[in-house]
């Protein structure tokens, strides 16, 4: 057992030491290197962020800030957090403003950003849908009105092609919540727990309705593509990867829930899973 502990002990040092000089790398490569000796700056890393509550709040706080404080020690380096528009935020990545953008679909990928070989989030897309309309597989999508928030590029998961249905794009939950619960859409496309949630706080009826499971998407963090961003995506990479091994990325997540306030074990379970499988193959 002390052989273990000592084993255990023994690779987070080293990994501690890796991320030291990862930082110091990081220092003589970026505009924040120490000018002089009496200069005891902290370098920083600027993130660019919507504003996600319970993702990426306004204090700092949140699921997706959460994981980069886990990877990114302050002990060592300052986080810079901006929270801006979608566009503004990685905007400002691609032209250099700042380091890291939070987050990106994996459909919606920037040429100019490069990317996280590890995802910070993966969300269940379900088709929610009367308990009236019958669904087999994506051909029961013919003839029918699809419903998803404006700006999602789901028809990327859908094997019909998109000339056999109808899209409608909303702009946002509750409005598609509405308009399927109304009769308007045959299908609302987005993410289980999201519904339910828009549909508990604005106390709409879903008794009769059903979710069909859709697909996985899975998150991205963007990283400028200059070589302090490269560097940094790859502390990410390792970052997430020794939070796994640890159980901390567990810890985080039973924290704030995949979705603000809520703890869906099932949910953190699969997406446990699928960081197992996908650490296994790297």
């Amino acid at each position: 057992m002390s052989i273990l502990l000592y084993n255990i002990n023994k690779a987070r040092f080293l990994c501690y030491i890796f991320y030291i000089i990862s930082i110091t790398s990081i220092l003589l490569i970026s505009p924040y290197s120490l000018s002089s000796p009496e200069n005891t700056t902290k370098p920083s890393i600027n993130i660019a962020t919507v504003h996600w509550p319970g993702y990426t709040n306004k204090d700092g706080s949140g699921l997706y800030l959460t994981i980069l404080k886990s990877i990114f020690d302050e002990k060592v380096v300052t986080l810079d957090i901006s929270l801006m528009p979608y566009r503004r935020a990685r905007y400002s990545v691609e032209t250099l403003q700042n380091d890291i953008f939070l987050v990106e679909s994996e459909f919606t990928r920037s040429f100019t950003l490069i990317y996280s070989h590890i995802p910070i989030d993966i969300g269940n897309v379900d088709y929610f849908h009367s308990q009236d309309t019958f669904f087999s597989d994506a051909t029961s999508f013919s003839g029918k009105t699809l419903g998803w928030v404006k700006g999602y590029e789901f028809q990327k998961k859908i094997s019909l092609p998109e000339s056999h249905y109808n899209t409608f794009h909303v702009n946002d939950v509750l409005q598609g919540v509405k308009m399927l619960t109304q009769g308007r859409l045959d299908y609302f496309i987005d993410y289980d727990e999201g519904i339910k949630q828009t549909a508990h706080q604005n106390n709409i009826d879903i008794k009769n309705f059903t979710f069909t499971q859709g697909f996985q998407e899975v998150y991205l963090v963007g990283f400028s593509s200059d070589t302090k961003g490269r560097k940094l995506r790859v502390m990410y990479n390792n970052g997430m990867k020794m939070l796994f091994s640890s159980g901390q990325l567990e810890n985080i997540l039973f924290e704030y829930g995949v979705i603000p306030q809520i703890i869906d074990e099932q949910q953190i379970a699969t997406i446990l899973n699928y960081y197992s499988k996908l650490f296994s193959q790297i």
